[in-house]
């Protein structure tokens, strides 16, 4: 690991002294907070989605009526763990 001292900030590098902005340097997770801002719209898209499908879609992909309308409800920054980590852009 390469520490560089600009202006009494530490900043480390784990490729070659090279300067990574901090929302690259977690491969895999989610970040920076303009991805996080656009996975939330995503998501709620996806949810809202659900209300507009028939009762035998939602039961072709395993939900009750019940269950989308929980989902639609939930809060827009709610992300789930798995999508914040498949979603790096």
């Amino acid at each position: 690991m390469t520490t560089i001292q600009i202006d009494n900030a530490s900043l480390h590098s784990s490729m070659g002294g090279q300067l990574i902005p901090v929302w690259e340097r977690k491969r895999g997770v989610l970040t920076h907070p303009f991805k996080v801002l656009l996975l939330a719209f995503q998501i709620r898209r996806e949810r809202r989605q659900l209300l507009g499908l028939t009762d035998q879609a939602l039961a072709d992909v395993g939900l009750t009526r019940a269950a989308a309308t929980i989902e639609a409800a939930r809060d827009f920054f709610d992300i789930p763990e798995g999508r914040k980590v498949a979603m790096y852009l």
